[in-house]
C-alpha cells in the first residue's frame, strides 16, 4: 500500500511509514494466555464490585440500626403481630357461619351449588351444636382479648380495661396464650367426629356420589360423554377455622421471639 502522507510504497501490515514516520492503527490478535488473563481479570473486577456492593449494603443496614434500632425494636414489628392476631380472631368468630362443605353440580347450562354451615348441623342436634358454635365464638373472643393484652404498646391507653390484666394471664403467661390454640384443635377433632356433623356431611357427599354415578353410567354403559359435572370439597368455614389456628400459633411464636430479643437487649 501507499503511505497516505508521503505516497511511498510500504508494507500492508506496517504500523509506521519508514519514509516519513506516519503511524497507522494495525489490528492485533491476542494469544490464548492473554485471553485467559483478560477473562480472569474481568472476573476479579466483577467479584470486587459485588463485594463492594454487599459491603456498602451491610454498612447502610448497620447505620440504619445504629440510628433507628433493629427491626424487632421498632413498633412496626409489633404491628405485624397485632394485625395477624386480629385476623386470626375474626376468622375464628366468622367460621361457624360460613360453608363447611360444598357440592357443585352442573347439567348443561344449569349450575347448582349447595353447602352447609354449622348452623345447618344444629337441625340434627340443636343443643350440642349450638354449644359448639358458642364455644368457637368464645375462642375467637379469647384470642382477640389476648391479642389486645399482649399489644398494649400498639393500642396504647385507648382501652383502659386492659390495664387490669387477670391474675391467670400473669401467673400462667405462656400457658394462657397457647390454651386457645390447643382448645381449637381439640374442638375441631371432637365435633367433626360427632354423629350430627357426619350425618349432614354424608348427606352432601351422597348428593355428589349420585351425580357421579349418573355420569359413570352414561360413560360406561351408553358410551356417551354427558354435559354434566360434579365436585365436592371443604368450604370457606372449614378453611377459615384451620387458618385461624395456624395464624394464631404463628403470631404467638413470632411475638415470643421479638419479646425475647428485646429482653436480651
Amino acid at each position: 500500500m501507499k503511505c497516505i502522507n508521503c505516497g511511498e510504497e510500504i508494507d500492508d501490515s506496517a504500523a509506521k511509514c519508514e519514509f516519513c514516520g506516519e503511524i497507522y492503527d494495525v489490528p492485533f490478535v491476542l494469544d490464548k494466555d492473554s485471553v485467559a488473563k483478560a477473562k480472569s481479570y474481568e472476573k476479579e473486577v466483577r467479584k470486587k464490585e459485588e463485594e463492594d456492593r454487599l459491603k456498602k449494603k451491610k454498612e447502610e443496614k448497620e447505620k440504619d440500626i445504629a440510628e433507628n434500632g433493629a427491626f424487632y425494636e421498632k413498633r412496626s414489628a409489633y404491628y405485624i403481630s397485632f394485625g395477624a392476631s386480629i385476623l386470626a380472631s375474626l376468622l375464628m368468630i366468622a367460621s361457624p357461619f360460613l360453608k363447611w362443605g360444598t357440592v357443585y353440580m352442573r347439567r348443561g347450562e344449569e349450575v347448582e351449588r349447595r353447602g352447609f354451615t354449622l348452623l345447618d348441623v344444629t337441625k340434627s342436634d340443636g343443643a350440642v351444636f349450638y354449644l359448639i358454635i358458642l364455644l368457637i365464638v368464645l375462642l375467637g373472643v379469647a384470642m382477640l382479648y389476648i391479642t389486645l393484652i399482649d399489644h398494649k404498646n400498639v393500642v396504647g391507653d385507648k382501652m383502659k380495661f386492659l390495664n387490669n390484666e387477670p391474675k391467670l394471664f400473669t401467673e400462667f403467661k405462656y400457658m394462657s396464650r397457647i390454651t386457645p390454640f390447643i382448645a381449637a384443635v381439640l374442638l375441631l377433632l371432637i365435633f367433626t367426629n360427632l354423629k350430627p356433623y357426619k350425618t349432614v356431611l354424608n348427606d352432601y357427599k351422597s348428593v355428589y356420589a349420585s351425580m357421579e354415578s349418573q355420569i359413570k353410567t352414561f360413560r360406561e354403559y351408553m358410551h356417551y360423554e354427558p354435559d354434566m359435572a360434579a365436585s365436592y370439597g371443604k368450604g370457606a368455614g372449614f378453611y377459615e377455622y384451620v387458618f385461624s389456628i395456624i395464624i394464631y400459633l404463628g403470631t404467638r411464636v413470632y411475638k415470643f421471639v421479638i419479646d425475647t430479643l428485646n429482653e436480651d437487649e
